[in-house]
């Protein structure tokens, strides 16, 4: 549900301030991702929960199901490394804070080890970070592609024009 109030943020914001589409799709892709890979690493890695092994408390019920990594604090730590390296500033540090309590609330609720969640948040945050960057390049090839036709276009234009005259 939380998850769900990120990504609905994050749309308010997009259809209300242009610049904030990149970071928008950014963020999807981000989340995507890293749903993929906590599924991987719960296949090749079925580590139990605390409440499978009788730790603790566990405030919610979830069963015998694989916990390792966390994937609400995976999804939190993508979205809000996501918006920190797009936008930075106040709203990069509230969508940090906003993961880090999330992240604290699954170990707090019994329904992963720290070590769940310490390697959700950095897989979230990796997977957020690789798609900053694959988004910086594919950017800058469009820019590249785009001046390099625009040249071609000017001096066929130039060429033209002096073949004329």
């Amino acid at each position: 549900m939380g998850l769900l109030a990120v990504l609905a943020v994050l749309a308010v914001l997009a259809v209300r301030r242009p610049a904030w589409r990149q970071t928008l799709w950014a963020a999807l892709l981000s989340l995507l991702l890293v749903w993929l890979a906590v599924r991987v690493f719960r296949v090749w890695l079925p580590m139990p929960r605390p409440g499978s092994l009788d730790f603790g408390i566990q405030w919610l019920a979830q069963g015998e199901r694989a916990g390792f990594p966390s994937l609400h604090a995976a999804d939190a730590f993508a979205a809000a490394v996501s918006v920190l390296h797009a936008r930075g500033g106040c709203m990069g540090a509230l969508f940090m804070t906003g993961a880090l309590a999330i992240a604290l609330s699954r170990v707090y609720l019994g329904l992963h080890f720290p070590t769940g969640v310490i390697v959700g948040s950095l897989l979230g945050s990796l997977v957020a970070l690789a798609v900053a960057v694959a988004v910086a390049v594919a950017v800058a090839v469009a820019v590249a592609v785009a001046v390099a036709r625009g040249l071609r276009a000017q001096r066929a234009w130039w060429l033209r024009r002096a073949a004329v005259t």
